[in-house]
């Protein structure tokens, strides 16, 4: 699949809409496929403090009995994208991957309240990592392929993003296919365990997010106390550490140039 031709400048926009009491949706708009650019990084991390502070508040000086638990749910408003992931030429702009990638998908797997990706349109790369980081993910039927499209489109897999992958990939068979850019279905997705549920969305679009809600619901009162988040560091501590602190990614005309050279050493000590 060819994709739309990536556009540099795009403004972008998260907004916040509220179905339910304690349910808020954080929908993404940057056209045409929802590319996750710093503008949108910093959006989607703003959108959640904001939510966050607003589900503190009400429950601050409640008794355990009386506070109350909350979700989010990650959604589109581009018709045919979740998102295509991260701009390519961004990637090694100094200061964009340790200021906006890793802080927001550290920030979204160690999330207080209940996380849920309703994944309505193609889902690739950064937008695979920004779905997994998630604590559930509802596809459609309609909604075209989930990947991490890397490998075909010459990108290495960028710093800690493979913590991620072997936090929610259990299946070795699985990772290997995601890593050599197989590209799933809904239906596809859920039977290797990449996603939870699929929900029929060709006469209605907004039955992902629908069903989403009604999932978040179901969950959300577990996480009233607090402890959610905590919980979630606790298990995932080992992957933000990955995020936080390993090297740059190393791009094919790299490993190259590193290659000759070390033939040319090897050749001198002859």
């Amino acid at each position: 699949m060819v994709g739309p031709p990536v556009v540099m400048d795009s403004p972008s926009s998260v907004t916040i809409s509220r179905p339910e009491e304690n349910v808020w949706v954080l929908s993404m708009e940057r056209k045409p496929d929802n590319r996750l650019s710093k503008e949108m990084l910093a959006l989607l991390a703003k959108r959640l403090d904001e939510v966050e502070a607003e589900w503190r508040t009400k429950n601050a000086g409640k008794a355990d009995k009386d506070k109350v638990g909350g979700a989010v749910i990650f959604d589109t408003h581009v018709a045919k994208f979740w998102s295509n992931g991260f701009i390519p030429a961004f990637l090694t702009r100094p200061g964009f991957k340790e200021q906006y990638v890793n802080p927001l998908l550290i920030r979204v797997m160690n999330y207080p309240l209940v996380t849920v990706a309703a994944i309505s349109g193609h889902c690739f790369a950064g937008g695979m990592l920004l779905a997994l980081a998630c604590d559930f993910r509802i596809m459609g039927s309609k909604s075209g392929w989930i990947s991490m499209n890397e490998l075909l489109i010459g990108l290495p897999l960028q710093t800690g993003s493979g913590a991620i992958l072997r936090s929610k990939i259990t299946d070795a068979n699985t990772l290997r296919d995601v890593m050599l850019g197989k590209r799933w279905t809904a239906l596809e997705a859920a039977d290797a365990g990449l996603i939870d549920e699929v929900v029929d969305n060709v006469a209605d679009p907004g039955a992902v997010t629908g069903r989403a809600i009604e999932l978040a619901e179901e969950h959300l009162p577990k996480v009233a106390l607090g402890t959610w988040g905590s919980i979630k560091k606790g298990l995932y501590n080992w992957v933000g550490e990955t995020l936080l602190t390993n090297p740059p990614a190393v791009h094919p005309e790299q490993e190259s140039i590193a290659f000759f050279d070390r033939l040319e050493r090897e050749k001198a000590k002859l």
